[in-house]
């Protein structure tokens, strides 16, 4: 696992890729009936979306907050929000590929 310094000098866009990379993987897992793979991805997709909180700041913190929570809610036999994977890959997508000049309210930095 990367340290929490090591994490902080990369962007926004990177640590959203990296947990995104994670939800990827977990939603792969699933479709192939690993519960325990995909459980371990969505684990890992938690602690880094937990170490990006600890580096923002302000409506980014905020927003990423909320993104963790839809995570959490979806590891949880609840899933209050009733999110699938492929909407949390496609979120993370969208803000990992968003340009910096664009990205208003969009996280880190």
């Amino acid at each position: 696992m990367v340290s929490l310094e090591r994490w902080k000098t990369f962007d926004l866009r990177t640590q959203i890729g990296h947990i995104t990379s994670e939800l990827s993987r977990a939603e792969h897992w699933q479709k192939k009936h690993d519960d325990p793979a995909r459980d371990e991805s969505l684990y890992r997709a938690l602690e880094l979306a937990d170490m990006t909180l600890n580096c923002c700041q302000g409506a980014r913190r905020r927003e990423m907050a909320r993104y963790r929570e839809g995570i959490a809610s979806f590891t949880s036999s609840r899933n209050e929000y009733e999110f699938s994977l492929d909407q949390l890959v496609q979120y993370g997508l969208t803000v990992a590929t968003t340009k910096p000049e664009t990205d208003r309210a969009i996280f880190c930095r």
